[in-house]
């Protein structure tokens, strides 16, 4: 009884000894981040190096609270939307967020880390196969005076947002969730629908509806990473080191299969 009682008090020791990282991520974003079916939403989450969660899952949250883990780190997490995740980073309420893309603004002001939370993506537009369309290439230049579907509170790129500040009349449509944006676009109220290939694949894979939509040829490519508060640079050092060991031990490639999203390491 002794022993086991000093067994857990040492537990207990070691596991309030780990360095906290207080992280932050969207909700409903799979494959990358969101509530397992049946799951209680609950908003914040505590786990201890090598425990798993019963209720949030995804790739880029496997592979951010993984590498962690593998530095050593105990995690609190805050799940919300976009726009409340950024909210908190900017108000030092936590240390990172992810996904995140890189643009001028946010390398002003927060640091990022080496490593991608998934592979690279493609930012794309979806037209109905349904319906005739104008729209070919990229489709970016032809876009003037038509309706587009933007998922709310998004970034796609330098190249979208250089295209929203010229004279071209885009007439945005803005969505909060994958099947509304592609019931629009299904019934004629958007012509085109911008989004990221491999979370808009991934829905229409599990709606049943890839063959109701046609893909344009990308227009850029979206690199998702672990984004951190300024005075985080030992803590992203630390995140690169437990992402270099998942993909060492296999841990990485393991992940890409289970969520059936192809990349390098």
């Amino acid at each position: 009884m002794r022993f086991l009682l000093l067994f857990v008090l040492g537990c207990f020791s070691s596991v309030s000894a780990s360095p906290v990282v207080r992280l932050a991520t969207l909700t409903d974003y799979p494959p990358f981040c969101f509530y397992q079916e049946g799951a209680e939403r609950i908003i914040h989450e505590q786990l201890a190096p090598g425990e798993e969660s019963r209720r949030f899952t995804g790739l880029a949250y496997d592979v951010v609270i993984k590498s962690f883990h593998k530095a050593g780190y105990r995690v609190e997490l805050t799940i919300a939307p976009w726009s409340r995740v950024i909210k908190l980073l900017q108000s030092g309420l936590v240390d990172a967020v992810f996904p995140a893309v890189k643009n001028p603004e946010r390398l002003a002001r927060y640091l990022f880390s080496e490593s991608l939370v998934y592979p690279q993506n493609h930012y794309l537009l979806y037209v109905s196969r349904n319906r005739p369309s104008t729209l070919r290439g990229d489709g970016l230049a032809m876009l003037s005076g038509l309706r587009v579907g933007v998922y709310r509170d998004f970034s796609y790129g330098t190249r979208w947002e250089q295209l929203i500040e010229s004279n071209l009349q885009i007439h945005r449509h803005r969505f909060s969730e994958f099947e509304h944006g592609f019931r629009l676009l299904d019934r004629g109220r958007i012509d085109a629908l911008v989004g990221y290939e491999l979370s808009f694949d991934y829905a229409l894979h599990r709606l049943g509806w890839k063959e109701k939509f046609r893909k344009l040829e990308p227009f850029a490519i979206s690199r998702s990473y672990l984004m951190l508060g300024k005075d985080q640079g030992r803590m992203r050092q630390e995140f690169d080191l437990g992402y270099r060991a998942l993909v060492a031990d296999g841990t990485y490639h393991r992940l890409l299969k289970r969520w059936g999203v192809e990349g390098d390491e």
